[in-house]
């Protein structure tokens, strides 16, 4: 997270992705590099906007945000879950 022109606080997210059945499974892994690319863009961008209105990092909003990331990123129905695996700052 940067503000005022500066690193104030680094996250490292670990996340893991739900699928039913081998097809998308195998999709996913086909996706993997550019999917990561599309959650970091978007949460480049989403993750300031939240600390403008909080002060801390709100799981809860942040877990509905890489929800709708996944389901935009991939046809209906291939990410059936987003999980939280852990979320540090440093």
């Amino acid at each position: 997270v940067i503000a005022q022109n500066k690193v104030v606080v680094t996250y490292r997210i670990e996340i893991q992705l739900e699928t039913y059945g081998r097809d998308n499974q195998r999709m996913l892994l086909h996706l993997k590099t550019k999917l990561n690319d599309i959650f970091i863009r978007d949460l480049h961008a989403f993750i300031p906007r939240l600390f403008r209105e909080k002060k801390e990092l709100d799981v809860v909003i942040f877990k509905k945000r890489l929800e709708l990331i996944a389901e935009r990123s991939t046809s209906p129905g291939v990410i059936t879950g987003v999980l939280l695996q852990s979320v540090t700052n440093n």
